[in-house]
């Protein structure tokens, strides 16, 4: 499993290790935090982090393409990533369940960074 913010390398680290032993994720701590600086004075803000919570990426881009026409054009950086890497977005503790991990007592994986320097 990798973890983070989007950056380049987590792609490169899928791609290095391979589909079916990798699984990458973009956390929803970072993914939360932009979604809100992009659209909490949208109506669709809602249903949006509704989706992003049950982690329902196929209902996020629905609800993100259908705000595209109100949004800058610098902000649909964030569709266009979706859309091209929609698995990181989905929750990261279904994977893991269907590869016969417990998941019940596990933290989200943004709740990770707050406890690197512990």
């Amino acid at each position: 499993m990798i973890n983070g913010d989007g950056a380049p390398w987590i792609a490169a680290g899928k791609q290095a290790l391979g589909p079916k032993h990798t699984f990458c994720h973009y956390d929803t701590f970072h993914m939360t935090r932009d979604l809100r600086r992009l659209m909490k004075h949208h109506p669709r803000y809602p249903k949006m982090a509704r989706a992003l919570k049950k982690g329902q990426p196929d209902s996020l881009l629905i609800e993100l393409n259908s705000a595209v026409g109100t949004m800058e054009t610098e902000d649909q950086e964030l569709i266009q990533r979706m859309t091209q890497q929609k698995e990181a977005f989905s929750n990261f503790k279904f994977w893991l369940q269907k590869h016969g991990h417990d998941t019940r007592n596990m933290a989200t994986l943004g709740a990770s960074e707050s406890l690197i320097s512990v």
